[in-house]
């Protein structure tokens, strides 16, 4: 049986990410998320914001949800995850939405993971490699997120800190 310390990127106390992205020339996307849990449960608030010059424009994305996490030894995570999604740009909706993240760690030092999302016409897809430390990793990764009719896309630089 593995017993998870603190510091540890695959099922962990705590998470905490930060990234940027730059999807046009005008256009830049931030994006923080934070995650909580004990053992198989966790809950979770992500925001996504999208900010365009010209025209003067925002898209905020944000999502509050729970997750059912489950592990296959201490470098496999996969969650099963639903919540409420919030779209405000000119409008406001709120969706319901689910996810199922899958984190591959698969030393001490490097890992990937896949976070896919799916709800109210919208699809998002976050995959990356994470370069790790006892307590942080940094991210090298790509976002994709998609309607009906647009595409939001782009390779991003972030960080994640874990206990």
């Amino acid at each position: 049986m593995h017993y998870r310390r603190p510091g540890e990127a695959v099922i962990p106390f705590i998470r905490w990410d930060l990234d940027s992205t730059r999807v046009a020339s005008n256009l830049d996307s931030s994006d923080h998320r934070i995650e909580a849990g004990y053992g198989t449960l966790a809950m979770g608030y992500s925001q996504r914001r999208f900010r365009e010059t010209e025209p003067d424009d925002t898209l905020e994305i944000r999502q509050l949800y729970g997750l059912y996490r489950m592990s296959l030894g201490p470098y496999v995570e996969f969650d099963l995850g639903m919540g409420s999604q919030q779209v405000k740009g000119q409008q406001h909706q709120s969706h319901f939405f689910a996810t199922t993240p899958l984190l591959i760690h698969t030393s001490e030092r490097f890992g990937f993971e896949f976070r896919p999302a799916w709800g109210g016409g919208i699809q998002s897809y976050d995959i990356s490699l994470l370069v790790k430390s006892s307590y942080g990793s940094l991210k090298l990764g790509y976002k994709a997120l998609s309607t009906r009719s647009e595409s939001l896309n782009g390779p991003y630089l972030g960080f994640a800190l874990h206990y």
